[in-house]
């Protein structure tokens, strides 16, 4: 029974380069990891984390797209890039894994026939499609972080590759007008008013929601696990021996925050919302993550790396982005982190 990795990776050179040191602690519990790279055209860039998937075992990058794309139609190619595989595994490169045994477990309960499958579970979706779904399947499964939800995030999904293709092969953000279908949950998108009196005539739901919810109306046993994603949950992790964590939006920046593919400056749109009171605090953690897979270099391509750190450092400038802040994220995540950095 094959057991296969996806990754659909960012355009970080550094991120990847770190996220693969990662996984080289617990490699050997897959039979092999496929890595697309999305949104990269800088072809000494590209040869760089070619170079970094082969110095770990069984890695390779099977596709370098040079736009940004969907993540989901980006998991769907992948998907039908890996008809070898029998099992699959779902993973971001701003989600690490901490402790070895950890995927070999949830593949083999899949395996034994105890569970169909094991996700981190959220609910990102509209107040009244997260009604229907406990009409349909009863309270929410409530982790020990805190965490909970009817749908999952598209990583740390354990699945048979055969049962993500009984859904509907959506496996991106979705949304649907009224009077629409809505996959999953057995009923027409309708009307709908936020907490504030605003009319919506649209509902959706985020990347992998519809999917989550198609695998649980088709019967299949889905297990919940908590993603460690949250604030909240961060700061509980290292002392619940988490199994993983999981930073989140790192994608936002190479390619957005700093370094775009179009003009030579941080776009001003940008600089404008993450100034919006309150906004920058996610981003300092994001920050926190950047500055670090920038610190812990092994040296490969020096003047990429030396414009991806005045690119940063530039933006962190231009949003108004406080020292103290990133460096309070830098040392929350110090206890996750259990691998050899560099």
């Amino acid at each position: 029974m094959k057991r296969v990795a996806l990754l659909p990776a960012g355009s970080d050179p550094f991120l990847l380069a770190y996220w693969l040191r990662h996984y080289a602690t617990w490699a050997d519990e897959v039979d092999e990891l496929r890595i697309t790279v999305v949104g990269q055209h800088n072809p000494v860039v590209l040869d760089y984390m070619a170079a970094c998937a082969a110095k770990v075992p069984h890695a390779r990058i099977i596709e370098a797209i040079p736009q940004r794309t969907d993540h989901g139609w980006t998991l769907r190619r992948m998907l039908d890039m890996s008809a070898d595989a029998e099992h699959v595994l779902l993973l971001e490169d701003d989600a690490f894994v901490r402790r070895p045994g950890v995927v070999d477990e949830r593949f083999g309960r899949i395996e034994r026939g105890a569970v169909d499958v094991i996700g981190t579970a959220r609910d990102n979706t509209d107040p009244p499609l997260i009604a229907r779904c406990k009409e349909l399947w009863g309270e929410p499964w409530i982790g020990p972080s805190g965490e909970s939800g009817y749908t999952l995030y598209p990583c740390f999904v354990f699945a048979r590759r055969s049962d993500l293709y009984r859904t509907d092969g959506n496996f991106g953000a979705a949304g649907w007008r009224t009077g629409e279908p809505i996959p999953g949950l057995g009923i027409a998108a309708f009307d709908w008013m936020t907490t504030d009196g605003r009319p919506q005539e649209r509902m959706s739901g985020d990347t992998f929601t519809s999917a989550g919810w198609q695998l649980r109306s088709l019967g299949l046993r889905v297990e919940g696990e908590s993603a460690y994603r949250s604030d909240a949950a961060h700061t509980m992790a290292a002392a619940q021996d988490a199994p993983w964590f999981h930073v989140g939006s790192l994608s936002t920046g190479v390619g957005c925050l700093f370094l775009p593919e179009v003009g030579s400056g941080t776009d001003p749109n940008l600089v404008a919302l993450i100034r919006v009171p309150g906004e920058i605090r996610d981003w300092h953690k994001r920050m926190a993550w950047w500055t670090r897979v920038w610190e812990k270099w092994d040296g490969g391509i020096p003047g990429y790396h030396a414009e991806y750190g005045a690119a940063l450092h530039q933006a962190m400038e231009d949003v108004g982005a406080e020292p103290d802040a990133i460096a309070f994220w830098r040392a929350n995540y110090d206890p996750l982190v259990t691998w050899p950095e560099i």
